[in-house]
């Protein structure tokens, strides 16, 4: 089973989705990845709605921060806020944590996509920012009505 791990050669999991142990809470991950303002705000707000299943109005905001990137990318660093959640034990890359928070599909994508974001040969800082707004704008409708 090691063959498939993140980091290792050969595996499935793709090493962009892990950390190194030093990261200990949300922040330290948006450090890490060199998120800025917006894309940690959404990020950040997966683990939020996980937790919290009556937010519209953060899913609305998620959904203008990743537009505000895609038409000037933000340069502030992103703020504390609710990111100093700390890493769960054992949790050891994306795939962990969305299993951790039991995020849906649509919130899983987003959060994978926010920690990708300029880290991925194969899919682009736009094109992970438009699949943030596409999914978060289904979870948005999903909300609405139910």
């Amino acid at each position: 089973m090691t063959e498939i791990l993140a980091g290792k050669d050969g595996g499935s999991t793709p090493s962009q989705y892990w950390w190194p142990d030093s990261c200990k809470n949300l922040q330290d991950l948006v450090r890490y990845r060199g998120m800025k303002k917006n894309v940690a705000a959404v990020f950040k707000g997966c683990v939020h709605l996980a937790e919290n299943e009556d937010e519209i109005v953060l899913i609305q905001t998620m959904i203008d921060c990743c537009e505000a990137e895609l038409e000037e990318p933000s340069t502030e660093d992103a703020g504390f806020g609710f990111g100093m959640t700390d890493i769960p034990q054992g949790c050891k890359e994306i795939q962990d944590l969305i299993e951790y928070y039991d995020m849906n599909f649509a919130l899983g994508n987003i959060f994978k996509a926010c920690y990708r974001i300029g880290h991925c040969n194969h899919s682009s800082k736009e094109r992970d920012l438009n699949k943030c707004i596409w999914f978060a704008t289904r979870e948005l409708r999903r909300r609405a009505h139910q």
